[in-house]
């Protein structure tokens, strides 16, 4: 397992920053909500500490890194297709919930995104729209 006595020089970090990069496109961890820094190592073959470690140095986080993708392959679904739920396309990219979807997209653009994307949810009593 790399990260246990090799050297952290700048162009390991830059590395295994680009080895993280690449695992996110192949692997596609992020639509695990519950992946956590041990998964991701593992599946690096990395320690958890050397992964941190790499992070620190990059001033990211893998919460943001994670919701990045996550935030892309939401809105890649929603703008595919127009009868699709918010909730739906949250919960197929990887988001825990449709408010965590919600809260992460508010974060970003400034609004809900039933600001752009106004789409029922789930058949409801009433047949109210989702509230996100």
């Amino acid at each position: 397992m790399l990260g246990r006595n090799i050297p952290h020089t700048p162009e390991r970090i830059e590395a295994a920053y680009a080895d993280f990069k690449r695992l996110l496109m192949q692997e596609k961890p992020w639509k695990n909500p519950l992946v956590s820094f041990g998964n991701i190592a593992a599946l690096m073959g990395v320690t958890p500490a050397f992964l941190r470690m790499v992070f620190q140095e990059k001033n990211v986080s893998l919460r943001d890194a994670l919701n990045d993708k996550r935030m892309e392959e939401a809105l890649r679904i929603l703008d595919g297709d127009d009868t699709i739920s918010i909730e739906k396309a949250a919960l197929s990219a990887g988001f825990g919930t449709a408010n965590t979807f919600s809260n992460a997209y508010c974060r970003k653009y400034g609004c809900r995104p039933t600001a752009k994307y106004n789409r029922r949810g789930p058949a409801r009593t009433g047949g109210a729209a989702t509230a996100l």
